[in-house]
């Protein structure tokens, strides 16, 4: 486990999630076109103001990936703009849902993912509506010569982010950098 101690703003809730990525990726340069399978795993981490659900305010989000790839372990971090994102929480009637969206304008990436959600504990005396796992695609384009889509898998980490809302201090950088020093560990190094 990441041992993770660190101000959350006055209301706000923090979301830990661990994803899971699959698909491919045409690759283009002067010589030759192919397509590669591209395969990561991540941490998602959200700061996020769930207390009302019509209108869910989004102040901070990482993302941190990690991958095997030719022969090398490797590891980088998204930071994303919060202006780029949003998080509904959708009531179907007999169900409720909630989209999570966002847009990586340097990369060109655009991810939607959606689950049900219920109301679970997040925090001590912290419960809120969330959902356990999302799903959804991933479209990317990278640098002009990189593009792709994929899969996408989001599992909420309940430990984890129990432990972020119940630790004063704790923020997304902190968490973050937390998983990416346990990475390090373990061979990952930067891109």
């Amino acid at each position: 486990m990441v041992a993770l101690a660190l101000c959350l703003p006055a209301r706000a809730e923090i979301l830990v999630f661990q994803t899971s990525t699959s698909g491919k990726q045409l690759f283009i340069n002067d010589e030759n076109k192919t397509v590669e399978k591209k395969s990561e795993r991540g941490y998602f981490v959200i700061n996020a103001d769930l207390s009302y659900p019509d209108s869910v305010t989004i102040s901070d989000a990482n993302f941190l990936h990690y991958e095997q790839k030719a022969g090398s372990k490797i590891q980088y971090t998204t930071i994303l703009n919060p202006a780029y994102m949003d998080l509904l929480l959708v009531d179907n009637g007999k169900k409720k849902q909630m989209v999570l969206r966002w847009f990586d304008n340097v990369t060109g990436t655009y991810t939607v993912v959606e689950g049900t959600a219920a109301t679970k504990t997040i925090g001590a005396n912290l419960d809120t509506y969330t959902a356990s796992s999302l799903s959804g695609s991933t479209v990317w384009r990278q640098l002009d010569f990189r593009t792709g889509s994929g899969n996408i898998k989001l599992k909420l980490d309940a430990k984890a982010t129990n432990l972020a809302n119940n630790t004063a201090g704790m923020t997304v950088k902190a968490i973050i950098e937390a998983y990416s020093q346990v990475l390090e560990s373990k061979g990952y190094s930067g891109e």
